[in-house]
């Protein structure tokens, strides 16, 4: 909201400089609504929409994210194995190599890796996140092999795709 008026001590420091940190235009969060496996690499579809910006595409042939706004991104993934199955999880979320590009490569921060083995947990999970910098037309995938969880919804989503641009 705006402060219209009032009274602030001689201490108080006024900082702009994240000023254009804005969720609805920069920000993303999608989960998959049905439950998905690959046994070789694939990419992961995101086809729930908990949040998108509008700065922000996704495209449903090819699952990737593509941002407008060149910046700072803080990009995360919530992963839950579906309950009671063998599997091997190994994914990682790739970036273009170059604008506006299929993204690519190894991955742009460590990557999600274990062995579920049906030993009787249920829905084990991981997480990881990162910054990276994206240029205007980026985009960034997940890809690897997984066995994860779908959801009807964001509110029971088990496995999420978020990310936020933080700034230039």
């Amino acid at each position: 909201g705006t402060v219209t008026s009032g009274t602030l001590g001689a201490s108080v420091v006024f900082n702009d400089a994240h000023k254009d940190i804005d969720v609805d235009a920069d920000g993303w969060m999608r989960y998959p609504t049905v439950d998905a496996e690959a046994t070789s690499d694939a990419v992961i579809v995101w086809d729930g929409v908990g949040k998108m910006g509008s700065n922000i595409t996704y495209d449903g042939t090819s699952d990737y994210i593509q941002v407008a706004k060149a910046g700072w991104y803080f990009i995360s993934v919530h992963y839950t194995h579906l309950a009671k199955e063998d599997q091997n999880v190994n994914f990682v979320v790739r970036q273009s190599q170059s604008t506006g590009a299929t993204p690519s490569g190894d991955g742009i921060f460590p990557r999600i890796y274990g062995v579920t083995m049906n030993d009787g947990i249920a829905y084990p999970s991981q997480s990881m996140s990162g910054f990276v910098y994206l240029a205007a037309t980026d985009r960034v995938d997940v890809y690897g092999t997984y066995h994860l969880y779908g959801s009807s919804t964001i509110q029971s989503a088990m496995n999420l795709f978020t990310g936020v641009r933080l700034g230039a």
